[in-house]
């Protein structure tokens, strides 16, 4: 799976952002849901009832609300809560072309996908981050449009969090 860096003052104007996520990571394989290790979370099938067959996709599982935190999500998985559950879509790995091409592919394919907007500049993505954690998120992933997916670390894809969470990964 694709793995964002901390920002670190590099040139962002003209990319795409959404809000960063603080559940468990998932991956639909096109018929399975898996974790990062590639083990099958055992979704119920109504779950996964509206997924794309044969399109991978990279996911979050977050609560109802959205706002969540990992240790959560993890209790909700581990008692099989999946009602209390939803997964949010932020990008179609197997779509050829940049994150751009991607994310237009995953709308088309299924209703929940994170709400992207493009960055005018670090002024910008930071006031749109600080409006996010002040409703209780974490921050926001900034994505160079054109960057093909790769199954790595990469600096194509930047995480912005509020100064006081630099220990936490933040930026």
């Amino acid at each position: 799976m694709m793995h964002g860096i901390d920002y670190h003052g590099q040139r962002v104007a003209g990319w795409l952002a959404c809000e960063k996520l603080d559940g468990w990571r998932a991956f639909w394989t096109g018929c399975d849901l898996v974790t990062r290790q590639g083990n099958s979370y055992s979704a119920p099938a109504w779950f996964t009832a509206d997924l794309p067959a044969g399109v991978a996709l990279d996911c979050e599982l977050v609560t109802l609300s959205g706002r969540t935190s990992h240790d959560l999500v993890n209790g909700l998985v581990r008692r099989g809560a999946w009602e209390r559950l939803r997964l949010v879509v932020f990008d179609a790995p197997e779509v050829a072309g940049g994150f751009a091409k991607r994310i237009e592919q995953a709308r088309r394919l299924v209703a929940n996908v994170v709400e992207v907007f493009t960055v005018r500049g670090i002024k910008d993505a930071r006031e749109r981050m600080q409006a996010i954690v002040a409703r209780g998120g974490e921050g926001l992933m900034l994505h160079e449009p054109r960057a093909r997916y790769v199954d790595w670390r990469t600096d194509s894809l930047l995480k912005l969090k509020p100064a006081g969470l630099l220990g936490a990964g933040g930026a």
